[in-house]
């Protein structure tokens, strides 16, 4: 089927839904396997311009290919596509390659599999005619290859889907998979993956989601968890994981993880990874104030992963402990965990934020029959939930003196906020 045909399509459908002052275009995307995506908005009124929600980067102006006449800009406000001669318009296309690349501190746009589907961020796609709104909403349709289903929400849809987006986006695959569906979540494997690794999976997420579930309580809906296996990726090799709200999605690219996968300690290394990730979703969609306090939501999910090995994996938690105590001094030296963090060394964030978070657990429990970090997460989202779903230090250590003490919060608060061998020795006293 032509890539034409769906432009005509999606035209016919879009010319009855626009609704006049919509602030936000519709999207409208066109997925094909081996050929080039399509990204078309339509506005209800002419603009001037289309400012992109997110440019962690300026990659769309060098992998996005736009209709002729058009170009994209980089500007203090971040990419903006116009046209060449300043004129109004209504409608912008854009072609690119589904292929994966890593933004600073966001999602990939796509991570393909190695049984060829492909999962997307929708969140890529957003844009308006001006700055994006807080709430900002679209209305979002996605045209496949007939052959292809749609996984959206936990659905599967047969080459079509329409959607209302918004906020940071969502996760949707294209492709062939069969989702493997337990009552804790729905799990869509890339059929490229060892069969032992794909096992394992199956065996493990059950457990992080029962026991994060009963300690931190139900989600609302089912989560789905995504695991993209992509070895022929051409350039360098890595991994990249991530949250949504009820989404877990992992990407492995390049050459190197066939043999990575056969070494004995990556069944270890691959459940650490798979529950700081179920970690997250069970912290709802908490983020931090600043960005030096990230200590809290990747530290917890880092400690929490330590906590949820210790029977199965002791050594390997063991060792990850004393690892994360050697970074955690090289990344401070002399600085405060908060002033390390906020000033680009983001990996303290993990090493110095779980030994911290650890440290919350230890002297929580001995100081009171709660069961440590947990009971302090359950504190802090009651909180969450009535005050919006911000962390800061100042709110963490709250719920830190309400389930144990002040004495701890006035610990914790000293760790984040003086040099860092302060914290070192403090969490062994």
């Amino acid at each position: 089927m032509k890539v034409a045909y769906f432009v005509l399509a999606i035209t016919g459908m879009v010319s009855g839904v626009v609704q006049a002052g919509s602030p936000t275009p519709e999207i409208l995307v066109t997925a094909l396997r081996g050929m080039q995506w399509q990204v078309r908005y339509d506005f209800a009124q002419p603009v001037d311009k289309l400012q992109f929600k997110s440019s962690p980067d300026d990659s769309r102006g060098r992998t996005w290919l736009p209709d002729q006449g058009f170009e994209i800009v980089t500007t203090e406000r971040g990419e903006v596509a116009r046209r060449k001669d300043g004129a109004h318009f209504r409608t912008v296309r854009f072609r690119m390659s589904p292929t994966y690349s890593v933004l600073p501190k966001d999602y990939a746009p796509f991570s393909p599999f190695g049984d060829g589907g492909m999962l997307f961020h929708t969140g890529r796609l957003f844009a308006c005619q001006d700055l994006c709104a807080a709430d900002a909403s679209w209305s979002m349709y996605l045209w496949a290859a007939t052959e292809d289903q749609i996984i959206l929400n936990g659905k599967a849809l047969k080459a079509q889907a329409h959607w209302i987006d918004r906020d940071d986006g969502r996760s949707v695959y294209v492709g062939n998979n069969v989702p493997q569906q337990t009552d804790d979540f729905i799990a869509v494997l890339d059929a490229a993956l060892p069969e032992r690794i794909r096992g394992q999976l199956l065996a493990q997420l059950p457990e992080f989601m029962h026991l994060f579930s009963g300690k931190l309580g139900a989600l609302p809906t089912r989560p789905m968890l995504f695991v993209s296996y992509d070895a022929s990726h051409p350039k360098g090799w890595g991994r990249q994981g991530g949250v949504l709200p009820a989404q877990v999605f992992i990407h492995f690219y390049g050459g190197k993880w066939p043999a990575e996968m056969e070494k004995p300690g990556f069944p270890d290394e691959l459940a650490w990874h798979f529950a700081h990730e179920a970690a997250h979703l069970y912290q709802r969609s908490t983020s931090t104030a600043a960005s030096g306090d990230d200590w809290i939501t990747e530290g917890a999910a880092e400690a929490f992963a330590a906590m949820s090995l210790r029977a199965d994996a002791s050594a390997y938690v063991q060792s990850a402990e004393e690892k994360a105590v050697g970074e955690c001094r090289e990344f401070l030296k002399g600085r405060s965990v908060r002033d390390a963090i906020a000033a680009g060394t983001y990996e303290a964030a993990y090493s110095c934020g779980m030994l911290i978070n650890l440290a919350i657990d230890s002297k929580v429990r001995l100081a009171t029959k709660h069961d440590g970090l947990y009971a302090v997460w359950r504190s802090y989202l009651r909180r969450a939930s009535n005050n919006g779903s911000v962390v800061s230090t100042a709110a963490y250590l709250e719920a830190v003196a309400e389930v144990g003490d002040a004495d701890i919060a006035e610990w914790v608060q000293k760790a984040v906020a003086e040099q860092g061998a302060n914290l070192i020795l403090g969490r062994a006293n």
